[in-house]
Order: C-alpha cells, then sequence, then structure tokens
C-alpha cells in the first residue's frame, strides 16, 4: 500500500548556520509576544518610565484585539491564501508593523510626553502585524521534520522566556531597542525563509481542505478561550504590580531559578531526539490556580511571586498550543495557514476580552475583584476537567490509530512471509492466489468468482498446488503452510538477536 504523499516536502537546508538563524526568528516572535505581556506588569518598579501602567494596558488590548481581528481574517480568506503564496511577503509586511509600535514609544519615551489614542493605534498595527507573522511562522514549521518542529518551538520558548526577563530588567529605552529588533528578526527571517518553502512546494501537492478548523476539537476551543480570557483579567488587575524591585526578592530569584531551568532544557535538547510535550500540557491550570491563590492572601511577597507563577503558567500554556498547532501542520490533509488562525483565534480573543472584563472590573472596584475571582476559580476548575477529558480524548483517538496501524503492519508482514512459503514450495504466480485464498478457507467455487475464472481452472490449480506440497486435502495443505510460516518467523527472529549481537 503506498503512503500518502506529503503536501510540503520538508525542507532540510544544508548551508551551515540556517538552523540557527531559524531559530533566532522563530524565538524573536515568541520573545516579542512575551515582552508585551511583560511591559505590562513584570517590569522594575525602580525604572523611570514616561508611560504609565495604563498606558502599558492599553498598549496590550491594542495589540491582542488587533491580531485577534487579524487571525479572523486571514482565517476567512482561504480561498485567497489557496490560490495566492505571498508568505514571502506577508513576512516583510509583518515586519515593518511590528517595529511601528516600539518606535512611537520610544518616541514618547524620548519627547517626555503621552497619547493614549497613538499608543492604541500604533500597537494595533503591531498586533496585526504579529498575527501575519505567526502565519508565516506556522508554514516555516509545516514544512520541517515533525520532531524538528516540536524541538524548535520548545527551545526558543526557552529563549524567549529567558529574553523576556532580561528585557523586564533594562532600562526602558534599552528595552523598547530590543523589542524593535526582536519584531525585525522576526519579520525579515520569516519572510525569508517562506520563500525557502514557498519554491520547495510543488503546486500540483497542494491540498485543498476548506474544513481545516474542525480538526481542532471544539473543547480546545474552550480551553484555550477560557484559560487566557482568565489572564487577560488577571494582567488587567494586576497592571500596577511589579515582579521587580531594588532589591534581590524571592520572587526574582524564582524567576531566574526559572530561566535557569529554561537554560538546562535547551541544552539537553541535543540528547533528546523525541519529545512529548502534549504531557505538559495540565501544568499551566494546577500554576494557574496556585497563583490565583496567592493573589487572594495579598501580601506584597506572595503577590509578586503570584505573577511569576501566573507568567510561567502562561508561558507552558502558549508552548502547549504552538507545539500542538505545528505538529497538525505535518499531516498531509490539513493547511498550517487555516490551524494557526483558527487555532490561535480562541486563546487571543479570551485575552481581549478577559482584559476589558479586568478593566472594568478596576473601574467598578474591589467589590467586583472580590466577586469575579471565585468565578475565575470555578471557571478554571470546569476547564480543568474538560481539559483532562479532551487529552483523553485525544490520547486515546492516537491509541487506535497506532493500533490499527500496528495490526496493518503485521497483515502486511505475514502476508509477505506467506509469499516466501509459496515460492519456497515451487508455486506458480496464479497457483499463489489460489492457495491465499485456500489459506483463508474460501471454497474452490469462491474462489473461481473472485478470481474471474472457470471452476475447472481452479481445479486444476489446486491439485498441481497439493502436488507440489505433498498433500491430499485442503486441512494438510493449511498445516504444512502454517508449519513453514513458524519456521520462517523463528528464523527471521534467530538472524534478528545475531544480528543484535553483533552489533553490541
Amino acid at each position: 500500500m503506498s503512503e500518502p504523499v506529503s503536501k510540503t516536502p520538508e525542507i532540510v537546508s544544508k548551508k551551515k548556520g540556517h538552523g540557527h538563524l531559524t531559530d533566532l526568528g522563530f524565538a524573536s516572535l515568541v520573545a516579542y509576544f512575551f515582552c508585551m505581556f511583560a511591559s505590562a506588569s513584570i517590569r522594575s518598579e525602580v525604572l523611570d518610565s514616561v508611560v504609565p501602567d495604563e498606558g502599558a494596558l492599553v498598549s496590550l488590548l491594542a495589540f491582542v484585539g488587533a491580531a485577534c481581528l487579524m487571525l479572523l481574517f486571514l482565517a476567512l480568506t482561504e480561498p485567497y491564501m489557496l490560490r495566492h503564496d505571498n508568505h514571502g511577503r506577508l513576512g516583510f509586511v509583518s515586519a515593518v508593523l511590528l517595529i511601528i509600535g516600539p518606535i512611537f514609544q520610544a518616541i514618547e519615551n524620548i519627547s517626555g510626553t503621552s497619547n493614549s489614542f497613538a499608543t492604541f493605534c500604533s500597537f494595533a498595527l503591531s498586533g496585526c502585524g504579529y498575527a501575519l507573522c505567526l502565519l508565516v511562522w506556522g508554514r516555516i514549521l509545516s514544512v520541517k521534520q515533525p520532531s524538528a518542529s516540536s524541538r524548535q518551538v520548545l527551545a526558543d520558548t526557552c529563549a524567549a522566556a529567558i529574553g523576556m526577563v532580561a528585557v523586564s530588567i533594562m532600562p526602558e529605552l534599552v528595552s523598547i531597542a530590543v523589542m524593535l529588533c526582536l519584531g525585525l528578526f522576526a519579520g525579515l527571517i520569516g519572510s525569508r525563509k517562506a520563500v525557502a518553502a514557498q519554491t520547495g512546494k510543488g503546486k500540483e501537492e497542494q491540498v485543498v481542505v476548506s474544513d481545516t478548523r474542525n480538526a481542532i476539537p471544539r473543547s480546545a476551543y474552550f480551553v484555550g478561550g477560557t484559560l487566557w480570557l482568565v489572564y487577560g483579567v488577571i494582567w488587567s488587575l494586576l497592571s500596577g504590580v511589579h515582579v521587580f524591585s531594588g532589591y534581590l526578592s524571592f520572587a526574582e530569584v524564582a524567576v531566574v531559578a526559572i530561566a535557569a531551568v529554561a537554560g538546562i532544557a535547551i541544552v539537553r535538547l541535543r540528547r533528546r531526539p523525541a519529545i512529548d510535550l502534549s504531557k505538559i500540557s495540565w501544568a499551566s491550570i494546577p500554576l494557574l490556580v496556585t497563583g490565583l491563590a496567592m493573589l487572594v492572601a495579598g501580601n506584597d511577597l506572595l503577590l509578586r511571586l503570584a505573577v511569576v507563577l501566573i507568567v510561567f503558567s502562561m508561558i507552558i500554556s502558549h508552548l502547549h498550543l504552538m507545539a500542538h498547532f505545528a505538529a497538525l501542520a505535518h499531516r498531509p490533509d490539513l493547511l498550517s495557514d487555516q490551524l494557526f488562525s483558527w487555532g490561535w483565534l480562541a486563546p487571543y480573543a479570551g485575552m481581549c476580552i478577559g482584559v476589558i472584563v479586568g478593566i472594568v472590573c478596576g473601574v467598578v472596584g474591589d467589590v467586583a475583584i472580590k466577586l469575579f475571582l471565585p468565578i475565575m476559580v470555578g471557571v478554571l476548575v470546569v476547564t480543568l476537567i474538560v481539559s483532562m477529558r479532551s487529552v483523553e480524548k485525544i490520547t486515546s483517538r492516537r491509541r487506535d490509530q497506532q493500533a490499527a496501524e500496528a495490526h496493518e503492519s503485521d497483515t502486511v508482514d505475514i502476508a509477505m512471509q506467506m509469499d516466501e512459503v509459496f515460492s519456497l514450495l515451487g508455486l506458480s504466480r496464479r497457483e499463489k492466489d489460489v492457495a491465499a485464498l485456500l489459506l483463508q478457507g474460501r471454497s474452490q467455487a469462491v474462489i473461481a468468482e473472485q478470481l474471474f475464472v472457470a471452476s475447472s481452472t481452479v481445479n486444476t490449480h489446486v491439485k498441481h498446488i497439493y502436488q507440489k506440497t505433498g498433500v491430499n486435502s485442503k486441512q494438510e495443505f493449511i498445516d504444512v503452510c502454517q508449519e513453514k510460516l513458524q519456521s520462517s518467523v523463528s528464523d527471521a527472529q534467530t538472524s534478528d538477536k545475531s544480528k543484535l549481537g553483533r552489533e553490541a
């Protein structure tokens, strides 16, 4: 049986340094996203800034809302994306849009003035650029080997987390310059790599799928949207809480420990070629619930540690979603553009709604916050239950698929071994066909019907088979074939063991 043709050939660059360039581009994309959230709450409070916490929150709302709308627009333009493969140009446009927000923020910082409307518009454009860049890098990940894309997602997300911590303790102008460079790297490198993916893809192999979004379970939309809605609410309520201060606190030590663990994970990637990121998908919700519990305690130290846990939870959730969509994009019957646009739509929409709800709760006062926190905990419990059921369904489906593939492989192996047995018995090609049907218990009349030959012809073939095998009945022929097959299997196992012994 022939294997299905992949919709995109795997691109393996032989030029030295191209792997590091791809890592730099994708890590820059993820780090840009993380730094947007770091600017809202995790930044050091001793660093001078002309942009108030409300301004950072407005920037975050504009960025996430615009990214959500752009992803929806890109998801609905599937017919155009199928006919026009412009990912190289999209990467260049995204680079231009991504730097607009940091440039305007730098102008505000230098001039000492703040304009909320202009800030909103500039970061809305950057959000559109981020959505475009997300689709470009989705295409790049889809043409790599599945294990290579999984390793890249993990390594680059860890590197982006370290970059987020570093940017958070830099002076604001330096951090703005870093974000500007991150946007340029993500867009320009994505544009360059997307062209390579486009030229390596044959037009005759393109698969048109109009409902790729159905590949993502509806429970995944609920879990992703609800979880990121809670992130948005918390980020709005904690916009004035800063993790870093002028002294080395416990929260800072925790952040450094997280960064160190991420660095160790990057180093260990070279030794572990196979990584199953689905095992860590459940960890984001317990971390978030723990952070909420510390948030309710109200202690200053616990409050900062709660922010650290919530950030870590969001990083894990982002890592899992990115790895999941990248893994689905390798399937030959699915489109990476549709997967990344529909897949990320729910988290970004949830985040946008959450930020708005958090702003409203902050305006109303502490009564709304105290009322909303228990509701969030209840929603998270329901989300955890749905998430566990979704993971169980996916695991069960994967297990059934592996069992079916194993059964099919065993059937093919047995058929090949029986063909060898028939060859040893000296049967001709037509006699092999008749013998295979005899082993299935078919009568001569049914065999003649299946092979579209006369009954006398089948009778002649059966007589020749019995003569060559040295038997007088069908049952004796079946017994002889089973003995030959068992002997062939035992010889093959002995040969494999001897090969393993020599290799050892």
